[in-house]
């Protein structure tokens, strides 16, 4: 408005400028219109110009599901191609809409650094969210794991592995006085806690060490460090088993055999079953621990833990045997251990993933003087379409309304499953504000022609040439007009 404005008074002192007649006049009015006319160039289309935006504030999940409309935006972790940045820079903040249609159909799993290497495409994150009286998310209470990478931004955390407590079984100390048992969590690694349960304990407890992740840029990785057991991303345990208090002065100290760390068979990357492990407890100079067989399981095997004591003199296996342990004798237990069946998993087939190619979006722009209208243009897929508004469009170029905004989602073809960017918005810009070029000749009659070019010129040569037709304008009204004169039937011409 302000430019149009301005472009208004600087016609009108164009005007008194054609009216003028003293030459000293029309030079000072020319001078003044050449500033209005660097001052609009300046404000309207040059470094002064202003122009303005809005952004939509991304949403977060929460413990409790919100409920969601269809325009509602909602925060999600993409998946890309990237190892290094398997999902982005951060999340992204489609709306509700597009994340039913685009983002919860993605078959893939939570991102791992064997996924890749085994062409298997990892899926999208998607925080659960009510929509329409029904939960909805993707990769979030199936997998721990991506909630902690959606908790870290996108980013995939550091491996980090949880330390073994120092342990000091209960021991006779001077004058046969049995001294208390002692377990010291350990101080590493960053960003982790340890917890004992319980706090307070006696020779012959069994007490259960938690360690647990405290920030979001690290985290634990299936299957767990040596003697933990792997709960998930967040957690893992360890068991201590304390001997009995021994009697001092009379004969062995009783111990008890500590218990394996088992992981049973999950689903791998390629969506079939992995085979589950056995980690024995640390051997000590007390204790030695063996596995037949020991190693190589399989879903539905079964494994026998030795236990054995190394000095029958000073120590045995004694009392009541913890959880599934046998004791043989006072020197040698054993535990048996049947891991589970097989779960049953979706294997995934690579050859049914497909991407979908990104579309462009040109916002309007001045061209001969008027604003053109946005346009934006899909490629043509292989089974993959793209809808706006629900409603399929073909291939090519379309137009859309100045300052509206466009929702392109890609959906595969039955039978097939986009990975990648499969939702995109594009706010096109407002309507530009083209400026009207002057363009007018004075002829010594005083007339005006009409421009009669092919079109506007830039801002900067219409005025030149302005000023210049105003220049010779000003230097024809100066001259004496021509007069003709009647002389005697002859006519004769006096300057």
């Amino acid at each position: 408005g302000g430019c149009v404005s301005m472009l208004r008074a600087t016609r009108s002192t164009y005007v008194l400028v054609r009216s003028a007649g003293p030459a000293l006049a029309v030079l000072t009015r020319i001078l003044r219109l050449a500033l209005v006319a660097a001052v609009v160039s300046l404000v309207c289309t040059g470094p002064l110009a202003v122009a303005s935006g809005s952004a939509t504030p991304a949403s977060s999940a929460t413990d409790v599901p919100p409920t969601l409309t269809a325009t509602d935006s909602w925060a999600i972790c993409h998946a890309t191609n990237s190892d290094s940045r398997p999902y982005g820079a951060g999340a992204i903040t489609p709306n509700v809409d597009g994340v039913l249609s685009a983002h919860l159909g993605d078959a893939g799993p939570v991102w791992n650094a064997t996924l890749k290497a085994d062409h298997v495409s990892w899926g999208d994150i998607v925080p659960p969210f009510v929509y329409q009286g029904t939960t909805y998310s993707r990769n979030w209470d199936q997998n721990p794991a991506g909630q902690a990478i959606f908790d870290n931004n996108c980013q995939v955390p550091a491996t980090v592995a949880p330390v073994a407590p120092t342990v000091t079984q209960a021991l006779c100390g001077p004058d046969d006085v049995v001294a208390a048992p002692v377990i010291t969590p350990a101080a590493t690694p960053t960003g982790v806690a340890y917890a004992l349960s319980p706090a307070t304990y006696a020779a012959g407890d069994t007490v259960t060490v938690t360690a647990t992740v405290t920030g979001a840029s690290v985290w634990f990785q299936w299957p767990g460090s040596a003697g933990w057991t792997f709960v998930d991303v967040h957690t893992e345990t360890y068991t201590v088993n304390l001997n009995p208090a021994p009697t001092c002065g009379a004969g062995p100290t009783a111990l008890a055999p500590q218990d394996p760390a088992v992981n049973q068979s999950v689903c791998g990357s390629q969506g079939v079953a992995v085979d589950p492990t056995l980690t024995l407890p640390p051997t000590t100079a007390v204790i030695t621990y063996a596995a037949e067989p020991a190693g190589g399981y399989h879903p539905g095997d079964t494994v026998t833990v030795t236990a054995t004591i190394a000095d029958a003199a000073a120590n045995a296996f004694a009392g009541t045997p913890p959880g599934a342990w046998v004791y043989d004798s006072a020197t040698t237990a054993h535990l048996r251990i049947t891991f589970a069946a097989a779960p049953t998993c979706q294997e995934i087939d690579n050859s049914r993933i497909v991407a979908a190619a990104d579309p462009t979006f040109a916002d309007a722009v001045c061209k001969a003087g008027a604003p053109t209208t946005a346009t934006y243009t899909v490629a043509a897929g292989t089974q993959v379409r793209y809808l706006v508004d629900g409603a399929v469009i073909s291939a090519g170029s379309h137009t859309a309304a100045n300052g509206s905004t466009v929702t392109i989602t890609a959906e595969p073809e039955p039978g097939f499953e986009i990975t990648g960017t499969a939702t995109w918005t594009h706010t096109f810009a407002a309507t530009p504000v083209c400026q009207e070029v002057l363009a007018e000749t004075i002829t010594p009659g005083g007339g005006t022609l009409a421009n009669t070019g092919a079109g506007p010129l830039p801002a900067q040569i219409a005025w030149g040439l302005a000023l210049l037709v105003l220049g010779l304008g000003a230097l024809l009204l100066g001259r004496p007009r021509s007069i003709a004169r009647r002389s005697g039937g002859r006519h004769s011409l006096t300057r």
